[in-house]
């Protein structure tokens, strides 16, 4: 059971097995749908997306925090 006051899961777990997740459905949505369920021969194709996903938005992160830096 989840605690009171936590954010709700973005991701599929016991507590919530209806859950849609995430990048599950931006897979489908980009035609990556055969690699997010790729999970053989020590592959695991969800992980591999979610590991894009977060670097692409810490690259965008990255950039916001820099746009405007100046040297000290």
């Amino acid at each position: 059971m989840p605690r009171s006051g936590s954010p709700p899961a973005l991701f599929r777990t016991s507590e919530y097995p209806k859950l849609p997740i995430v990048l599950e459905k931006l897979a489908d949505k980009t035609g990556k749908t055969n690699l997010h369920k790729l999970a053989s021969h020590g592959m695991n194709g969800a992980f591999h997306l979610d590991n894009a996903w977060h670097h692409g938005w810490e690259t965008v992160a990255a950039l916001i925090a820099t746009t405007k830096a100046t040297t000290r």
